[in-house]
């Protein structure tokens, strides 16, 4: 789900879980509960709820 990238430093991986929230957010949510629901209270949004939403 986070890229070895994402593993560098703290910047990164804020970056490539933002990415995995609004791009793959159903898969974040299964795999990284806890890391999603930190997003989306930061974002204050849901992706998982947007209609017409395809990411699994």
């Amino acid at each position: 789900m986070i890229d070895h990238y994402g593993t560098t430093n703290p910047a990164e991986f804020f970056a490539t879980a933002t990415e995995a929230f609004f791009e793959k957010p159903r898969q974040l949510k299964k795999k990284r509960p806890e890391l999603y629901e930190e997003l989306r209270s930061y974002y204050k949004q849901d992706p998982v709820t947007w209609h017409g939403s395809r990411h699994y």
